[in-house]
């Protein structure tokens, strides 16, 4: 007889604790964004960028989004009110939101 179980809901404030860092949501990446670009673009605006993750389906084809990750708070704030719409990473405008 199959076990059944119950899944709690999480929630989230967009916080995370300290030793995970803040992450940010990115969307409307084109397909040719990888980890690697969208780390160093990121990384070159924010001195806190710790990871850079493009998400990926079942065959290696990009999702159009990924996440970033920040160590400091300040900057992840920041980045959230002033990268959204960012043209110059792929041929899209940046679509930016909390994770």
């Amino acid at each position: 007889m199959p076990t059944r179980f119950r899944l709690n809901n999480a929630t989230s404030s967009g916080r995370m604790s300290t030793s995970l860092g803040y992450s940010l949501w990115v969307g409307d990446l084109t397909p040719e964004v990888d980890d690697y670009q969208l780390y160093k673009t990121f990384a070159s605006r924010y001195e806190s960028i710790r990871t850079a993750k493009v998400v990926m389906d079942s065959v290696g084809y990009s999702k159009g989004y990924g996440f970033i990750r920040f160590a400091n708070e300040d900057e992840q704030k920041h980045c959230l009110a002033n990268m959204n719409g960012y043209k110059g990473l792929g041929t899209k405008p940046l679509k930016i939101s909390s994770a």
